[in-house]
């Protein structure tokens, strides 16, 4: 944890502006997430407080949580990797943007169902839900996605300028933050599956 703080700060110090841009978009998101199920229709609606209730009244049996488990680890590896592959394609600018802007949009949405479902309970659910995992994954999209933006950001200036750019400068880096994130995924996604759960079942014993 202490080496991806270190790469986190390093990074802020360098691209204070291009951190600053993505927690804008992130924060965009996060509220047009939250406040998209406003807009929903009465029979859209139903159907997403539906989901809600029934992700948090699952028995949670092991063969579910070895479920849960898979799809937080392939959902996430997926999205890391796609967005460090955008980072060294060069026209990955736009498409990390959307990428970030829509991870924060899914968890406002989340949030929000949770809300809307559970109404003052829904507080304390939502602490159990984002706690720690999301959090963390919030947290490393957004390293991520500063990092990713600044190399796609210089391999379209070196191309304009027709410089070859040194990929050992930053390849052996970029590898490494990318296995940090695989490593992090695999932590949030037992997490996911097999701890969350059991704040769940306690808590919704409650609400009942």
């Amino acid at each position: 944890m202490k080496d991806i703080y270190n790469i986190y700060r390093k990074e802020l110090s360098k691209n204070n502006i291009l951190y600053f841009i993505v927690l804008i978009v992130f924060f965009v998101g996060l509220i047009v997430g939250s406040f998209y199920i406003t807009f929903l229709n009465n029979s859209d609606k139903k159907y997403v407080l539906d989901s809600v209730s029934n992700f948090f009244n699952l028995k949670y049996s092991f063969s579910e949580q070895i479920k849960i488990f898979k799809k937080s680890l392939i959902d996430n590896n997926i999205y890391f990797i796609i967005m460090w592959l955008l980072g060294i394609s060069g026209i990955g600018i736009i498409f990390i943007y959307l990428m970030v802007f829509f991870k924060a949009f899914t968890l406002g949405f989340s949030l929000a169902g949770i809300f809307a479902k559970y109404k003052f309970n829904g507080f304390i659910i939502s602490i159990i839900y984002l706690f720690p995992s999301h959090l963390i994954i919030c947290f490393l999209t957004i390293l991520l996605s500063t990092y990713s933006l600044n190399i796609s950001i210089n391999l379209l200036i070196n191309a304009f300028k027709k410089k070859q750019l040194n990929f050992n400068n930053f390849m052996g880096k970029y590898l490494y933050i990318l296995f940090i994130l695989i490593l992090f995924s695999f932590i949030c996604s037992l997490i996911d599956g097999f701890v969350t759960p059991y704040f769940i079942k306690i808590f919704t014993k409650f609400i009942k």
